[in-house]
């Protein structure tokens, strides 16, 4: 079978992969209370062997994954036979299994204007520049986000919209 090349969409959606031939994925549950939307940054937690979001700056450093869409046609939020906890197509609910993706490119939304080639920052504590834990900036906005030592933004993007991540 010939190798396929990637195919580039002109607009994804967050959480969207955005290689043809994705390289790393675990799954696990959603470990936290609330819902996790697809496109945020995950924490591997041991205790539950799933995922929650970060909540401490240590846990930014630690084995981590962005929520990544596994099928996002009209119907996956019925498919009960996919995921039964999917709460719309935006996010997986608590109890939910989530797909973190580990290495590849994956699109996110930003909470301020980033640049190509430099490194996401993640939020793990509310701040001025946004509440969303898991959420990717540019800065640790007061010490509320910091840097991922081995990601770093594909694309640059205006705030409030889509930027390709490059995870490792």
């Amino acid at each position: 079978m010939p190798y396929i090349n990637n195919i580039q969409p002109s607009a994804y959606f967050a959480g969207q992969i955005a290689d043809s031939n994705p390289k790393g994925q675990i799954s696990g549950i959603n470990a936290t209370a609330n819902p996790i939307n697809f496109g945020l940054a995950m924490v591997f937690d041991p205790t539950s062997q799933g995922f929650i979001v970060p909540t401490a700056a240590s846990d930014i450093k630690r084995q981590m994954a962005v929520n990544a869409i596994i099928n996002r046609n009209k119907y996956y939020k019925y498919d009960v036979d996919e995921n039964v906890v999917i709460t719309d197509n935006s996010s997986v609910a608590s109890g939910g299994m989530c797909n973190g993706y580990v290495q590849g490119t994956v699109a996110v939304l930003v909470e301020d204007a980033v640049q190509s080639g430099f490194p996401c920052f993640i939020r793990y504590a509310a701040g001025a520049g946004g509440t969303i834990l898991g959420s990717f900036r540019s800065d640790d906005d007061t010490a509320t986000a910091a840097a991922q030592p081995n990601w770093y933004f594909y694309t640059a993007a205006a705030a409030g919209t889509i930027a390709l991540v490059h995870v490792i």
